[in-house]
């Protein structure tokens, strides 16, 4: 039996793809265009178990694919694609009734899907379910995205199991979602109403009398209420319908204004000491993530768009603030900017909210954990060393206009010339000291520098590194916030495992 049968057979599975928080009970993972490259390259070959690679290989074989753009546009050149993606399907010996009995929750959004997912499995797991956990991206290793009872793939089990699936809808699902903007819910109410689709409001977070006792959910932020509120109603919709109880459709909260507005389900939760055992004893890493080391917090949030990177900055100033104030009053508290991007995100309106924060310093270093050392699962081929090298220095040529302009009282005006996400290289732009920015070669030596060396872990690895800034050097605690890209927060937290 294959690993996907088994899974199908067994456990509850989750996927994710964009736009709005949607949830159907007959989706999987849409990743249509890597699927097709691989089987354009491969379609005639079989896997036998003298073929496995190591899963180093396995990785490798993975990350060929990112650069080979021509066989990806032949491969995606197909206009049939319903056709192909059931030979795909044949190919990995499912068949369409087989897809019928898998039982899915399917979260969507701009924002959350991964929390939301992670905390739905968290409480299904803790009532017994076995499931299985699609996410991405991953922060550490390839597996990662993989989870079977909230544990990753084996790198055995990854290396001798490879495929990625389709996605597919069948109308008649329930559908359940957070608050959206007006047009937003216009258009998630007309394709409910087009799919024939069940569409409710998750209740707010403070209507749960039984979470509101709870000090631990205090500590949380808005969002991540919302996405726990989410993942409650989703669990207990779908336990109720494996059940076969269908009043979990109709348990609204109350009586709607008019036939336009979508009700609010009831807040219910059932088996609650497993819930909120489930809810507050697992964390969604990479995200509004505090770490402590040494005279050193490390603020990780994987936020890469302008809406997530505000939310990311209320987070970092409200925490970085409670912490300032338990400190003694006579320490010196430095704050740290690190920061990077992937993909063609405008990095000067990620910044250009950034530095609200106040930040001392600002540094920039691609997504590479080590100077000296290769690591498989964070291989981008897409991305050559000289242009990543290049985003940061262009990265840090915009916080250094954004701070000149902060302090002219010009910023729309640079903000207005800037519009092709090109530095300005005005004769003013360098009005920063040298000790108050810095672009490194790696994650690593990026860390070493901030740690100010006192992180005796870090001394294994170690390239050329600028002279230490002296408000650096007298800070008693030092503040980081660590943002603007996933891979960077996986990165960190590679160093931090790899220093234990």
């Amino acid at each position: 039996m294959t690993f996907l049968r088994k899974l199908m057979k067994h456990s509850l599975s989750f996927g994710t793809l964009s736009h709005f928080k949607y949830q159907g009970f007959f989706l999987i993972k849409r990743i249509q265009h890597t699927m097709e490259t691989l089987l354009y390259q491969h379609k005639n070959t079989k896997l036998t178990a003298s073929d496995e690679k190591s899963y180093d290989e396995t990785i490798k074989t993975l990350n060929s694919l990112q650069s080979k753009k021509k066989i990806q546009a032949q491969a995606t050149n197909k206009k049939d694609k319903l056709v192909f993606i059931r030979l795909c399907l044949e190919n990995v010996g499912l068949t369409l009734k087989e897809l019928d009995n898998l039982s899915v929750i399917h979260v969507a959004g701009t924002k959350g899907k991964g929390s939301t997912c992670f905390y739905t499995e968290c409480i299904l797991r803790n009532k017994g379910q076995k499931t299985g956990f699609f996410s991405s991206p991953h922060l550490i290793e390839v597996r990662e995205r993989i989870r079977i009872n909230g544990v990753p793939l084996s790198k055995g089990d990854f290396t001798k199991y490879f495929w990625i699936c389709y996605n597919l809808l069948l109308p008649g699902s329930i559908a359940v979602t957070v608050p959206q903007k007006e047009d937003a819910m216009k258009i998630l109410k007309q394709t409910a109403t087009n799919k024939n689709c069940s569409l409710y409001l998750s209740p707010p977070f403070s209507s749960y009398e039984i979470f509101k006792e709870n000090p631990v959910f205090c500590n949380k932020e808005p969002l991540e209420l919302e996405n726990m509120t989410l993942a409650v109603q989703l669990s207990r919709i779908w336990m109720d319908r494996r059940k076969r109880d269908t009043t979990s459709e109709v348990a609204l909260a109350e009586s709607v204004d008019s036939e336009e507005a979508i009700p609010f389900l009831h807040p219910v939760v059932e088996d609650v000491d497993r819930v909120i055992e489930a809810l507050t004893s697992n964390q969604w890493l990479g995200r509004v993530q505090i770490v402590k080391r040494h005279n050193i917090t490390y603020y990780l949030d994987g936020a890469h768009t302008e809406e997530s990177i505000m939310l990311c900055c209320e987070w970092f100033k409200k925490r970085s603030a409670e912490e300032i104030r338990s400190l003694s009053d006579n320490q010196k508290v430095v704050k740290i900017l690190m920061f990077n991007i992937t993909g063609a995100r405008n990095s000067l309106d990620l910044l250009n909210h950034l530095k609200e924060c106040n930040f001392d310093l600002a540094v920039f270093t691609p997504n590479i954990c080590y100077s000296e050392e290769v690591i498989t699962d964070q291989l981008k081929h897409a991305v050559t060393t000289q242009d990543a090298n290049k985003v940061c220095q262009t990265n840090e040529n915009f916080w250094r206009n954004l701070w000149c302009n902060k302090s002219c009282g010009d910023k729309d005006k640079f903000l207005n010339n800037n519009k092709y996400n090109e530095p300005n290289q005005q004769p003013n732009s360098d009005v920063l000291a040298e000790s108050e920015t810095h672009v490194f070669e790696s994650i690593h030596d990026c860390i070493y520098w901030c740690s100010q060396s006192k992180d005796k872990a870090l001394n294994k690895r170690l390239s050329i590194q600028p002279s230490m800034p002296s408000i650096l050097e007298e800070a008693d605690h030092v503040q980081i916030l660590v943002t603007g890209s996933l891979y960077l927060v996986g990165g960190v937290l590679t160093i931090f495992r790899d220093s234990i």
